[in-house]
């Protein structure tokens, strides 16, 4: 259940069932898959979704103690009713590549770096919700 104070329209009521698998194989090497699948009714039917979302990564050690990860993966949404403002039933279909990588041997005072470069681009059938968003962030994580 969300609830926006703000503006009760947005508020949902929502099932999920995720399914995901994780694997370690003996060379290091991380693998992961996972599947989700949402369903939210909102207080106003057209803010109410179904969303199925798919992803796969791959993780593994580099030479000198770097570590990747990689990932991809897709999200279909489809809405609940017909939205007159833009005389459809708006569907998307967001797609996804990330890579991150960092190594937990180089510190600056109990933090390590790690970096992330980010590739998102969402489909829709409504002009105003077709949007790319590409992203590269340095972090720095705090060690405990």
């Amino acid at each position: 259940e969300n609830n926006y104070y703000n503006n009760a329209n947005y508020n949902t009521d929502g099932k999920s069932l995720d399914l995901g698998v994780d694997l370690i194989a003996k060379s290091g090497i991380s693998y992961s898959g996972n599947i989700r699948f949402t369903d939210n009714d909102a207080v106003y039917k057209p803010y109410g979704n179904e969303k199925m979302y798919i992803s796969a990564s791959i993780g593994s050690r580099l030479p000198l103690n770097f570590y990747m990860n990689a990932s991809a993966g897709l999200e279909k949404t489809k809405y609940d009713a017909y939205q007159l403002m833009w005389l459809t039933t708006r569907e998307d279909d967001l797609k996804f590549i990330s890579i991150n990588l960092k190594n937990e041997r180089i510190y600056f005072k109990n933090f390590y770096p790690q970096i992330n470069f980010t590739i998102r681009d969402n489909d829709s059938n409504v002009e105003s919700y077709k949007t790319s968003s590409n992203s590269a962030s340095l972090y720095f994580v705090k060690d405990f």
